[in-house]
């Protein structure tokens, strides 16, 4: 038994007994401490580039069957890079003789973007935290004498924030829907 680590597909595969769709498996090959691999990941140990067997298992839960299925997958590793999960050998060695650095830039170019994505709603988090703390602190009377005078720019920031903080019942929870769903990159201040 132990610890494992979990390998998370890039395209889930279908259990071929029931259909089931399965996402991940657990493997012993690398350091065991219950860490989550997934496409672009650098893989720990003395990986450096090739091919690695694993088994996937299906309970059958959905379908009702009995017994498991267990199927091999071949795990793509190219520079000790966790490159993709093929079904067959042969898929598996194509996809690692053709992997290339433009391949390399792609895959994370997508990883780049998403940790500035993060960065991006994380600063916005800790900038709007700073302004609500900064809101409490002032008195009932300065607040609705913020929102009385909307042609200043004195306090321009804090009148905008004020106005939402009453527009809302819950306005952490609307800020953080409104985060979640603005486009990728906000371009708001494109006219």
């Amino acid at each position: 038994m132990g610890l494992f680590d979990t390998i998370e597909f890039p395209n889930a595969i279908k259990c071929k007994a029931c259909g089931a769709e399965i996402t991940s498996t657990q493997t012993k090959m690398f350091e065991n401490l219950l860490n989550h691999y997934s496409v672009g990941d650098i893989l720990p140990k003395y990986v450096v580039t090739g091919i690695l067997k694993e088994t996937v298992c299906c309970s059958h839960k959905e379908s009702g069957k009995k017994g498991s299925w267990d199927a091999e997958i071949y795990i793509v590793v190219w520079n000790n890079i966790f490159v993709d999960v093929k079904e067959e050998y042969e898929q598996a060695e194509k996809r690692l003789l053709t992997f290339s650095h433009g391949d390399l830039y792609l895959l994370y170019r997508e990883l780049y973007n998403e940790r500035n994505e993060f960065r991006y709603k994380f600063n916005a988090l800790k900038s709007w935290i700073e302004n609500y703390i900064e809101y409490e602190k002032i008195s009932k009377e300065e607040k609705e004498e913020l929102l009385k005078d909307k042609h200043s720019l004195i306090n321009f920031h804090m009148r905008m924030f004020a106005e939402k903080m009453v527009e809302s019942e819950n306005p952490l929870d609307a800020y953080l829907e409104e985060l979640e769903n603005r486009n990728r990159y906000d371009t708001s201040f494109i006219l």
